[in-house]
């Protein structure tokens, strides 16, 4: 069963009240976590061009001229994203696997929803964490129905 739309508030409450705790917290890259650098993000960018080449030819003609450009203008865009990353500012620590099954919701309804499972967590920016779990755990309807008032709220 999907979560409600309440559901999502309260998860997405946890969320916001973890990455506002982390929120350029100074421990940020010196006791907790570290940085990735330049060599390690141009890496990243070249092993996502990679996939993302063979992603394209499994999918062949299945996959439209519009989303062939929007990966495309990613795959570009992304060095100028990892500016923001460099820049060590409105970061915070973020889940990597944000969705309903790494999280633990009370029966009570004024509890706050524990989130688990943190294997894949990084200092990152707030939205990866949202992208992740609307972007690849939603249908198309249910992310036209939430999206923008989730994101809103």
């Amino acid at each position: 069963m999907s979560p409600t739309r309440e559901d999502c508030e309260r998860f997405l409450e946890s969320f916001a009240r973890f990455h506002a705790a982390w929120w350029e917290h100074p421990a940020l890259g010196a006791s907790v976590g570290r940085f990735m650098e330049d060599a390690e993000f141009a890496a990243y960018v070249e092993r996502f061009a990679a996939r993302w080449t063979d992603f394209r030819t499994l999918l062949g003609d299945r996959l439209s001229p519009a989303h062939t450009d929007r990966y495309v203008r990613l795959i570009r865009a992304m060095p100028r994203l990892f500016d923001r990353y460099r820049s060590r500012r409105h970061l915070t620590i973020v889940h990597g696997d944000a969705h309903w099954w790494n999280a633990l919701f009370p029966n009570e309804g004024t509890e706050a929803v524990r989130l688990i499972d943190w294997a894949d967590w990084r200092i990152d920016t707030a939205s990866d964490d949202l992208a992740y779990m609307m972007a690849l755990h939603w249908y198309p309807e249910r992310r036209a129905r939430l999206e923008a008032p989730l994101l809103r709220y």
